[in-house]
């Protein structure tokens, strides 16, 4: 059950990552838009995403509401930090390109956010 729910979130994480960093491709290419706050758009239309494909599809839940949406977005806000400060220490510092920082920072937050929904929120022990 553990494995079928983890390859699940996988599978919508990659929409997820596909969503995020095809964002962030628009916005930084075409609209001439700073990485880090490009970034911050992408993730945020990313996480609606991924609640929706989540919520369906993953934990099986019915709960479509916005108190739902917003658990989950404040869930995945640490997350997004560690998602985030990664993306932007390599952008900044090292000055990865954005779509290879945002790689990166999504590989090492999966599991962080796998737990953090797996028990905070879906309720899945």
């Amino acid at each position: 059950m553990k494995l079928r729910i983890f390859f699940s979130f996988c599978v919508v994480g990659a929409v997820g990552f596909a969503v995020d960093s095809g964002i962030l491709w628009i916005l930084t290419t075409f609209a001439d838009q700073s990485p880090l706050i490009a970034r911050l758009i992408s993730f945020f239309c990313a996480v609606t995403v991924t609640w929706l494909l989540n919520s369906y599809i993953t934990f099986k839940s019915t709960h479509y509401s916005f108190p739902a949406w917003m658990r989950y977005l404040s869930a995945n806000g640490a997350g997004f930090l560690l998602n985030y400060s990664i993306y932007a220490i390599l952008n900044s510092i090292f000055v990865f390109s954005p779509l290879y920082a945002v790689s990166i920072a999504s590989a090492v937050a999966l599991i962080f956010n796998y737990i953090v929904n797996m028990r905070l929120v879906f309720n899945r022990q």
